[in-house]
């Protein structure tokens, strides 16, 4: 077989709609196709649009999906029956007289559906979901979606307020000596959207207890284990050993034993202070013990074995008060940010209740709460009733609370003998590997967790179960796909981004086209010449960051490349045909953009937006209405 042909039958086998699936798949290796596939099977199988409920995480891969499906329909209502039968026979349905006539009318459906099919966001579904039960969700009806800029403006509202408590002042000069403004912003942010429903459960002692138990931090403070552990319980004999390397030893011994006998001679508190220095001389950078090889030289050879059980002993120790010094200073670290979170988060939920408005945090936690909550069991019975086929797709980027979405609806979706009765399926796309860029807090293991326990509900269904696999990839050619399992073949790159026991391989589409991986060397910076002695500074040098060098090498290829032969187009090489990929929007993306412009090679721009959706533009439609007909005066609204 070839490779189309591979993908071919893992599309086939991934897109039946009698079978419940969940799916592996790289990135171009035709996720969206699938997913468009088994939509279509689905309704030309006899299931009502409506009864279709297809989950993403971009608006962008939702519009794509309603694109492409949208056009598949429109094609089969202008074409003739060879032809439609031929689509029909390419996704594995029999072109009978029934599918025929569905297949014309589909289009019309779909358009007739208020609101077109759902497809949506996950935060466009709990949205929905609140709006129709606000009342056993605790919401007003009226809740509002907090725009980023007001919620920004909320937050730094309620931190400026808690760092300005003098109650405060002792958790605010402990962060501030592990962090900056910045960084602490973005802790409260991620705090208030993520972990801020723990304090409708626990109070901020309770949180601070639990992290103190889960790092194992005693009640100790930092400074009380640092009092107890320089009281040596072994001082006498430890000062015996490092006197004989310093007055026998090699010169190497003693260089190590005089600082530490120094430090011996020093009282508690001096000790206190200098404990990094004692700690450093029995330990190396990795919290090893010392091996003292060539230290006690030829005149202690006799006691050589003695000494080095001594000091051994004494690192031992050391390292075991590290440990617990750690855990007691992330401890203090913990509460003092528990401390100032706590308050800060109660505000800002406050006032997002005085406003009515919902944070997509708040989306997502809210809906979770409402599914699984008890008291509102018949919220899931009536989804349940209009539900008949769930599609998740971009599974890898499901964060925990997701998940817990998806498994309360899929627990109801096969629940009781409803669900033996009822041709039902449950159907997750994703690529693993991606979990590990952690999005919304997804990670690998909830990847395979939710897999399981998605089968296990099927399977008590007795519906028919699939682990399926994408393996062919569209996108790349060979030379880049080999690169790609060869740096993942084994080790800790292996184990970072497959599931235990598997080997990260991805098979060619297009076989016989170029390709090429090229490994740039590391970009530093570049410092300005230092110049001579009593030189004048007649011509202007300056530094440069690795960013902006970096920004030059790419559009310095890229303008080289420009009008040289492009086979594949059979035409010379413009601006067009080169995509950069980066991994996140960043000064380098700036960068680039700026040293492309400078070289006069022509480049898009960061972003596309829709013309009429800005404000500016609407103000001026609207008040282009108000001058056709200035009797309307909700165009002034």
């Amino acid at each position: 077989m070839t490779a189309i042909d591979i993908a071919n039958a893992e599309q086939r086998a991934a897109s039946n709609p009698r079978i419940s699936a969940f799916v592996a798949a790289s990135a171009g290796s035709g996720k969206t196709k699938l997913l468009t596939d088994r939509l279509l099977r689905l309704m030309l199988g006899g299931t009502a649009p409506d009864k279709i409920l297809c989950l993403t995480y971009t608006k962008a891969a939702a519009a794509e999906m309603r694109i492409r499906l949208n056009k598949r329909l429109g094609e089969w209502v202008v074409l003739d029956e060879p032809a439609l039968r031929a689509a029909l026979r390419s996704l594995d349905v029999p072109a009978n007289e029934k599918t025929l006539a569905l297949a014309m009318k589909l289009f019309a459906d779909v358009l007739d559906l208020p609101g077109g099919m759902r497809i949506e966001t996950i935060h466009a579904f709990c949205q929905s979901l609140l709006r129709r039960f606000p009342l056993e969700a605790k919401l007003s009806p009226h809740f509002e979606v907090a725009d980023d800029d007001s919620a920004a403006l909320r937050l730094r509202e309620a931190r400026e307020t808690a760092l300005a408590n003098p109650a405060a002042r002792d958790a605010v000069y402990t962060l501030a000596a592990e962090t900056d403004e910045k960084s602490f912003a973005d802790i409260t942010s991620e705090f208030c959207n993520v972990a801020a429903s723990l304090l409708n459960d626990y109070t901020p002692s309770a949180i601070i207890a639990m992290q103190r138990a889960a790092i194992g931090a005693g009640e100790e403070t930092a400074e009380e284990i640092l009092a107890a552990a320089v009281a040596l319980p072994r001082e006498a004999a430890l000062r015996e050993a490092l006197l004989a390397i310093a007055q026998d030893g090699n010169a190497s011994g003693q260089k190590f034993a005089y600082p530490l006998l120094d430090w011996l001679a020093k009282p508690a508190e001096a000790r206190a202070k200098l404990w990094d220095n004692w700690a450093d001389g029995h330990c190396t950078v990795k919290s090893e013990p010392r091996s003292l090889r060539g230290f006690c030289g030829k005149k202690l050879a006799a006691s050589e074995d003695a000494i080095k059980l001594e000091i051994a002993k004494e690192a031992e120790r050391i390292l075991a008060v590290q440990e617990k010094l750690k855990a007691a200073r992330l401890a203090a670290l913990n509460a003092a940010a528990i401390t100032l979170l706590s308050p800060i988060a109660a505000q800002e939920r406050g006032n997002k209740t005085l406003a009515a408005q919902l944070s997509y945090g708040d989306l997502i936690n809210r809906t979770g709460q409402l599914l699984i909550d008890p008291g509102a069991a018949w919220v899931l019975y009536k989804l349940d009733g209009g539900l008949e086929h769930l599609l998740l797709d971009e599974v890898q980027d499901t964060a925990p609370a997701q998940w817990e979405i998806a498994n309360a609806l899929a627990g109801e979706f096969f629940a009781g003998q409803g669900a033996r009765e009822a041709s039902r399926s449950i159907f997750a796309v994703g690529d693993a590997k991606q979990s590990i860029f952690s999005f919304q807090g997804a990670d690998l293991k909830s990847f395979e967790t939710n897999r399981e326990k998605f089968k296990t509900l099927a399977r008590g269904a007795g519906q028919d179960w699939l682990d399926g696999k994408l393996s062919i990839s569209f996108r790349s050619t060979a030379p880049v796909l080999e690169l790609t399992d060869a740096v993942f073949a084994e080790g800790t790159a292996r184990d970072g981004v497959c599931a235990p026991g598997d080997v990260l391989s991805h098979g060619v589409s297009r076989t016989g086209q170029a390709g090429r991986a090229i490994l740039w060397p590391l970009t530093k910076p570049r410092d300005a010449a230092a110049l001579p002695a009593w030189a004048l500074p007649e011509d202007y040098e300056s530094a440069q960051s690795s960013i902006a060098l970096l920004a030059g090498q790419i559009a310095d290829w890229v303008r080289d490349r420009l009008g040289t032969p492009l086979p594949s187009r059979n035409r010379e090489a413009q601006p067009g045909d080169f995509l950069i990929l980066v991994r996140r929007r960043n000064a380098l993306v700036t960068a680039i953009t700026a040293a492309l412009k400078s070289r006069g090679v022509e480049v898009a721009g960061l972003d596309r937006m829709v013309l009429t959706a800005q404000t500016g533009v609407s103000d001026l439609l609207a008040l282009c209405d108000a001058l056709l007909l200035p009797d309307d005066d909700l165009a002034f609204g």
